[in-house]
């Protein structure tokens, strides 16, 4: 009796799987296709690191960097330094390959990106400089927009 009933309950399992596979629904095509096409680049989302205690995907939080790479928010002296530039971050990687791969999707998109020269282990991708705050911020916020990604950041150095 008891195997019958794991084997019914295991019936009900592949069929509502299934169910769920074939209801996907598209609310935005294009943007499905710049995931696809994204994935054929970079598969290994697992390199990303986060690595501050504030979360610079959910705020306009200006980040800065110790020389081992690790982030903190910037002060206001930072900000009103001279020599400052802002970086739209859109991941950090600890292999080169991934972030070479993630360069290729973007560049693919029609963006100029760059991989800032590591601190610490990390390998930064960057996909905007901007000397003026204000415009990094405007940029940092149609970026979020157009790849609907909101773990882009901003970095100053």
């Amino acid at each position: 009796m008891k195997k019958l009933i794991y084997i019914i309950l295991s019936f009900i399992i592949i069929i509502g799987l299934s169910n769920c596979k074939k209801e996907k629904k598209v609310e935005n095509p294009q943007q499905d296709t710049l995931t696809q096409s994204f994935e054929e680049y970079f598969t290994n989302e697992s390199d990303t690191i986060a690595q501050t205690t504030t979360n610079p995907t959910t705020d306009t939080t200006i980040m800065k960097e110790d020389t081992k790479g690790n982030l903190q928010p910037a002060t206001k002296e930072d900000l009103q330094s001279n020599q400052k530039i802002f970086y739209i971050i859109a991941g950090s990687y600890t292999k080169i390959s991934n972030a070479e791969k993630r360069k290729a999707y973007f560049e693919k998109q029609g963006i100029q990106s760059q991989i800032l020269s590591p601190s610490g282990a990390y390998n930064r991708l960057a996909i905007g400089q901007y000397t003026d705050e204000k415009k990094a911020r405007q940029e940092l916020k149609k970026f979020r927009t157009q790849f609907n990604d909101k773990s882009f950041w901003l970095l100053l150095r």
